[in-house]
This record gives structure tokens, C-alpha cells and sequence, in this order.
């Protein structure tokens, strides 16, 4: 074979082995992208501090998430997430910088268009940040309202939301005294209270590293009623009142003792038994029936205490009444 050839055929091979690199490199780059892409979905947990489901809020319902990229000046997500899956209700997806810039997060339970939810969001700021809220108490004081700690600056991996109650929660029972009890007293399932306050309004930023709530107001309140239990707006007990109403008080032998509404307790100023209902505070408020006890008409419950006054009648003699028996 000429020399001639032979360099023709080495430069062919030299021109193959060039393109395969080539060819080899395109396709590791393109993986690679591809992998990147994969993998940097911005993905969502939910905790919540002090309770017992892995969800946003008593409800799991949907919730909102605020974010920003490092340096931006609009947020980067504005979605709404569900509140089960963790995933944008829209079916958008987002996806981490690729420029080594960190992202900022924000959240809170429920979104603000959940039915019900009493939640406004008003104009919000990027570089601040601040995410206002004016909120108001469902009328049925059974709606959780939570904020997630914010999560800041991060580059990667799954987004660990962590929300924490930012209303009061309060539930109202009844007991019987020892005393009752031990005379054999029970109280029948089923009774409910009344829960009357001074405010269910105010506003909250959501972006806060702690948030609080500033000036209360009332909005259209009424009594909360019909429950045992209520998720209210966090304030002084000073002027609020509850009321154990719907309960019946049953004797030893379970026939019906009193049935109807108890008198209410009003919180005073100078109160020490509750000066507060605290932000992210779970309230029991138990109420001992005693046997001086009186209904929502200033009644007793019970009666004056059953006494018994004894005598005895001498024996009586018949003239005569000894009887003489000789002993076999």
C-alpha cells in the first residue's frame, strides 16, 4: 500500500476519533443539563410545631408560598400549594438557580382563597419583606390560621416548612365536685358553650421571623356558640365571658336532675384565674359544679341538701308482760 494511502487513512481514523469525542461530549453535556434539571426541582414538606399531622394546619388545607431569588425585585413564587401533596395547585414548577444564587421562603395556612378562610392579603414587598395580612375569626370559630417560620437563603434540597399557630384555642368542660360524685352525680355527653369576646380582627406579616398581631378590632362579632371548643383571636380576658349552656346533670338513679344553661363567667380586669388568651396557646377551661351552683336565671341547680331529723318512740310495757318460764 503506497504511503500516500496510508496518510489518507490515517487522517480519516484521526478525523473519526475527533467527531466520536466530539460526539461523546455533546451527549455527557446534554445528561448532565438534563440531570440538573431533574434534580433541582424546588420541592415542599410541611411541619407543624406542637401538633400531631404532618400538614399546614389543623385542616391540612392549601397553602400560600412567597418566594425570592437573592437580589430579585418580584416574587419569584406566588403559588398556592396543596395542603396533602405539597404541590403547586396550578401544576407550575420551579427550579433552583443556576447562577449560585440563594432563594428566600414564605408561607402561610390557608391560602387566602380557601373558602372561609377570613384571610386578606394586602401589598407586598420583595425587598422589606412583608407579606400583610388582615385577618378575621371565622364566625363559627373553627377555622386554624398558621405562619411558617421564614426559610431563608437557601441553595438546594427539599424546603422544610415549619408552621406554627398564631391563634388561641379554647375548650370549655365541665366536672362535678368530689362531693357530687361520690353521691353518685353524672354529667350526660353532649353539652355545649358560649364564648363571648371584644375582638376577632387584626393584621399579621407573614414574613416576619416572629410574628405578632397588632391592633384589634371587631368585625361584625357575635358570641361563638354551639361548640365546646374554638379557635379564636388571640387577646385579654378582661370583658370576655363563656358559658356552659345545653347540659344535663343526672342522680344515682339516672333520672334527670337539671337540664338547660349554666350562669356565665365573666373575666374581670383584675382576674387571676386568666389574664390572656396567648398567641399559640391551647386553653382548657374547666368549671367544677358544686352544689351551690345556679343557672343562666340566677336559679340553684340543686335543691337545699336532703336532711333528716330521727326520733325514737319508747318502748311500750303491758301490765303484767312478764312472763315467767321454768327451765327444763
Amino acid at each position: 500500500m503506497s504511503n500516500q494511502i496510508l496518510k489518507g487513512m490515517k487522517k480519516i481514523l484521526f478525523l473519526l476519533t475527533i467527531a466520536g469525542a466530539l460526539a461523546s461530549c455533546s451527549t455527557n453535556e446534554v445528561s448532565d443539563v438534563n440531570d440538573l434539571a431533574k434534580n433541582s426541582e424546588i420541592t415542599f414538606s410541611t411541619l407543624r410545631d406542637k401538633v400531631e399531622t404532618r400538614a399546614a394546619n389543623d385542616d391540612s388545607e392549601d397553602y400560600q408560598v412567597y418566594a425570592v431569588i437573592e437580589g430579585g425585585t418580584t416574587w419569584f413564587i406566588n403559588e398556592e400549594y396543596g395542603g396533602t401533596s405539597n404541590d403547586p395547585i396550578s401544576g407550575n414548577k420551579y427550579l433552583w438557580p443556576g447562577n449560585g444564587k440563594t432563594v428566600s421562603f414564605y408561607a402561610f395556612c390557608p391560602s387566602s382563597s380557601v373558602t372561609g378562610s377570613g384571610i386578606t392579603v394586602g401589598d407586598t414587598d420583595v425587598s422589606t419583606p412583608s407579606i400583610p395580612i388582615t385577618y378575621t375569626v371565622s364566625a363559627d370559630g373553627n377555622e386554624d390560621f398558621t405562619i411558617a417560620a421564614p426559610v431563608l437563603n437557601q441553595s438546594a434540597d427539599l424546603v422544610e416548612l415549619e408552621f406554627s399557630h398564631v391563634l388561641s384555642k379554647v375548650s370549655v368542660t365541665a366536672t362535678l365536685s368530689q362531693e357530687l360524685t361520690t353521691a353518685g352525680y353524672t354529667i350526660k355527653e353532649g353539652y355545649t358553650s358560649t364564648l363571648t369576646l371584644l375582638y376577632n380582627t387584626s393584621t399579621i406579616n407573614a414574613a416576619d421571623d416572629s410574628p405578632t398581631w397588632g391592633t384589634l378590632s371587631a368585625t361584625s362579632i357575635d358570641p361563638y356558640t354551639e361548640a365546646a371548643t374554638y379557635i379564636i383571636m388571640p387577646q385579654s380576658t378582661s370583658g370576655c365571658s363563656v358559658q356552659i349552656t345545653g347540659i344535663t346533670i343526672l342522680a344515682k338513679d339516672g333520672s334527670e336532675i337539671f337540664n338547660g344553661d349554666l350562669k356565665s363567667y365573666t373575666f374581670s380586669a383584675d382576674n387571676t384565674v386568666l389574664s390572656e388568651f396567648k398567641q399559640g396557646n391551647y386553653y382548657i377551661l374547666s368549671f367544677e359544679i358544686t352544689n351551690t351552683a345556679t343557672d343562666s336565671g340566677n336559679q340553684d341547680v340543686f335543691g337545699d341538701e336532703i336532711q333528716f331529723s330521727a326520733s325514737m318512740v319508747d318502748w311500750e310495757s303491758e301490765t303484767g308482760s312478764t312472763v315467767d318460764i321454768t327451765q327444763p
